[in-house]
């Protein structure tokens, strides 16, 4: 198959190769280069490291990002939520894998902190076949480190084979539409109502406790002829969401450390393109109760290295600029 000379990008691949012999092309390659790329990511497993007993939630916001950005008109305080995170430590734009979809690509990013450049051909879904087994990840780390690693999702398990793909990342447990409720079609779960059973479940837990929580409340599509609208009213409960769970977080969890981050940006291409607006990244947050506000760009699979890092790390959140810092320029 190599002899076909594929480059690996889809679009380049298909005009040459046609659709359907690029699938087949880049299918056989993947399989082909698999165990030895998953052998060269063993080495850098970590375990046995000890922090403070502080718990931690992550939330994966579909379709989130600053729409302020690409909306100039926007009023302000249309982000509180999103503003709050930010005051509290880490924050700036995130550089995702994709664009209006392939959740799973930051999504694994994030929680193994491996670059995709590692994955080959089996970048453009390593929930497919490349993640089902063990491999070296944060989530790894929190558990090895004693945390009990919780996965929610308001949707079905199965879906993207997640099922089998969070256990081999590490989680403890992986909740979806069975045990939260959700529905399989829309409207889904909403994302203050998520934020509630992120609440619960970490109160359950106790305080060594990580939980990942994935959205569905703003997944499109959105209604045609007012995708816009119908996209910036999902993001506001989003920032909702956001409010609930800085809130209840402060008051029940002092020395709580929060992640948040957009997965990719919405699937609106004609409305971005009437506004001239081409940046790919989404926005993160990484705050905590005494977190001091600082700006930092992030790619996807630096995000969850530097959230485990200052997790970890003795001492308090006076650290995270140094953690970030080194993520950063690593």
């Amino acid at each position: 198959m190599r002899r076909f000379r594929p480059t690996g990008e889809p679009f380049a691949d298909a005009a040459r190769l046609g659709p359907v012999a690029t699938l087949i092309v880049h299918g056989i390659i993947a399989r082909a280069e698999r165990l030895g790329r998953r052998a060269r990511l063993a080495a850098p497993a970590i375990a046995g490291e000890q922090g403070p007993a502080r718990p931690i939630v992550l939330v994966q916001c579909e379709s989130f990002f600053d729409a302020r950005r690409a909306f100039p008109g926007l009023p302000r305080d249309i982000l509180a939520g999103y503003d709050m995170a930010c005051a509290g430590g880490s924050h700036g734009k995130l550089a995702v894998p994709a664009w209006g979809a392939n959740t799973t690509r930051a999504e694994f990013a994030v929680l193994t902190g491996i670059d995709e450049a590692a994955l080959g051909f089996d970048r453009f879904n390593p929930y497919h076949a490349f993640a089902r087994a063990r491999l070296p990840s944060q989530v790894g780390r929190l558990r090895a480190a004693g945390y009990r690693t919780i996965c929610l999702h308001p949707f079905d398990r199965g879906f993207f084979r997640r099922d089998l793909v969070m256990p081999a990342l590490g989680f403890d447990a992986f909740l979806g539409r069975e045990t939260l409720g959700g529905g399989r079609t829309p409207p889904y779960m909403s994302d203050p109502e998520l934020a509630e059973h992120v609440l619960r479940v970490l109160g359950e837990v106790g305080p060594r406790a990580s939980v990942f929580a994935i959205t569905m409340g703003n997944h499109g599509p959105w209604p045609r002829g007012g995708a816009a609208d119908g996209y910036l009213a999902g993001l506001r409960r989003s920032d909702e969401m956001l409010q609930i769970l800085i809130d209840g977080l402060s008051r029940r969890h002092p020395d709580v450390l929060f992640g948040f981050y957009g997965d990719h940006l919405p699937s609106l291409p004609r409305v971005f393109d009437r506004l001239g607006f081409d940046d790919w990244r989404s926005d993160y947050a990484i705050w905590s109760a005494d977190g001091v506000a600082h700006r930092r760009d992030l790619d996807a699979h630096e995000l969850g290295r530097a959230l485990v890092d200052l997790a970890l790390a003795p001492g308090n959140s006076a650290a995270l600029d140094a953690v970030v810092a080194e993520t950063s320029d690593a």
